[in-house]
């Protein structure tokens, strides 16, 4: 964030300056703080999309000799030729592969010949992080190439499983398994990549993972994304789809870490601080929570002993909630973190309610507790639902009503009915 006392006296890089319209707000709420957020600004936003698209297409014209896109127009649709008639010799990077000659059968085994994925040896420059995100916006657009299978970790699940999650889910784990099998079916690479927005992270990893399919030479920094995504990111993801309660929100975050140091060591030391900043459900009242359902005698007798100690030390005040430090070594998600000292240890608060004796008890059979979600997608998916209703209505009462009727009627209709649902006789 921008420290500099005026726009006019701005030191900052070009890409981290505030823009001119919002520094009277950023002003007043470094003092008086009278201004308030408003509503969605669709011409000023619509004038930004505007200028960045024209911005990537004089990149496109640059790198790829006057050949690009149409310049899309302030509500996205292209103002020139049709949308996605870019060939997909000039998709490419500007280090991968250039002579490429219409890619292989997407149907059939993908894989290239017997060779072996080696994992690169650097991080990505910034030009070349600039190169991916661009060319990964129109992935889902070009052929399937001949491509090296990513040795991974991606968890094999239940058709049922599958068929409970979002679009978006199923086309990442269904790109996932293809990258690590080396097996592209026609029907996953014919699928649609939905948008990027701050609602639907997963399309960015669909669409990198789509990208590396699509490329016969793959450079370093493409492919380490993909080793991060199959080797860490998606089993991660859908780690915790599969163990969703409250009482495994320990036992996922030290999966996370185990699957860490199986990633090179320039990539654990760049994911280390992000997992020690967003250690939460590493904080002893979750590894306590966790303890009290497991089925280990032994460990839930730990945490009996854990929260018997903490109960005797608990005051009036109120207790402070302090990240721990990780132990990004452990074997077990009991020793991911330090128990001393022991004033650091609070019984978590849905077990208050339990007397001495039903705490005793729990070191004979595991606590049985309420099926509390351990993942934000609700809240994700209310994030993108309020990002609707600013752009269809203004006013606060307008939107909670726009909220509420779209919420009611999901729950009335879940599913639409397609021309698959109907048969003509």
């Amino acid at each position: 964030m921008c420290k500099c006392a005026s726009r006019a006296a701005c030191c900052c890089p070009r890409d981290a300056k505030v823009p001119s319209e919002e520094w009277p707000f950023l002003k007043d709420q470094r003092h008086k703080r009278r201004l308030t957020l408003g509503s969605y600004d669709r011409a000023t936003s619509e004038a930004r999309q505007a200028r960045l698209q024209r911005q990537l297409s004089r990149h496109r014209n640059q790198q790829h000799g006057g050949a690009t896109e149409p310049s899309p127009g302030p509500s996205g649709v292209g103002s020139g030729s049709t949308v996605g008639a870019v060939p997909a010799e000039q998709l490419r990077l500007g280090d991968t592969d250039s002579s490429d000659s219409g890619g292989g059968d997407a149907g059939s085994d993908s894989s290239a010949d017997d060779e072996e994925f080696t994992a690169p040896t650097a991080l990505p420059s910034a030009k070349n992080a600039d190169d991916l995100r661009e060319t990964a916006l129109v992935a889902d657009r070009r052929e399937v190439a001949p491509f090296q299978p990513v040795p991974g970790h991606v968890p094999e699940m239940t058709a049922e499983l599958v068929a409970t999650l979002s679009h978006d889910q199923q086309l990442l784990y269904r790109l996932a398994l293809a990258v690590q099998t080396g097996d592209m079916s026609d029907s996953v690479a014919r699928q649609r990549i939905g948008p990027l927005n701050h609602a639907r992270w997963l399309t960015l990893g669909a669409r990198v993972l789509r990208l590396y399919v699509s490329t016969e030479s793959p450079s370093d920094s493409l492919r380490l994304l993909v080793q991060f995504l199959v080797t860490h990111y998606v089993p991660v993801w859908f780690c915790i789809r599969r163990h969703p309660d409250c009482t495994d929100g320990a036992k996922n975050f030290h999966r996370s870490v185990e699957l860490l140091r199986e990633l090179p060591e320039m990539i654990q030391e760049v994911v280390r601080p992000v997992l020690q900043r967003n250690g939460y459900w590493a904080h002893p009242e979750q590894v306590l929570l966790a303890m009290v359902a497991d089925g280990d005698a032994g460990v839930r007798q730990e945490a009996v002993r854990h929260i018997q100690a903490a109960r005797q030390r608990e005051t009036e005040d109120v207790r402070p909630f302090r990240l721990p430090e990780l132990n990004f070594s452990a074997s077990a998600y009991t020793e991911v973190i330090s128990w001393s000292p022991p004033e650091s240890v609070t019984q978590p608060p849905l077990l208050r309610h339990l007397t001495d004796e039903q705490l005793q008890a729990i070191e004979h059979s595991p606590l049985q507790l309420p099926n509390y979600p351990v993942h934000t997608q609700a809240v994700e998916r209310a994030v993108r639902t309020v990002t609707e209703a600013c752009l269809a209505v203004r006013g606060e009462e307008a939107r909670h009503g726009y909220i509420t009727a779209r919420l009611k009627h999901r729950r009335c209709h879940p599913v639409f009915a397609s021309k698959k649902d109907f048969q003509i006789c």
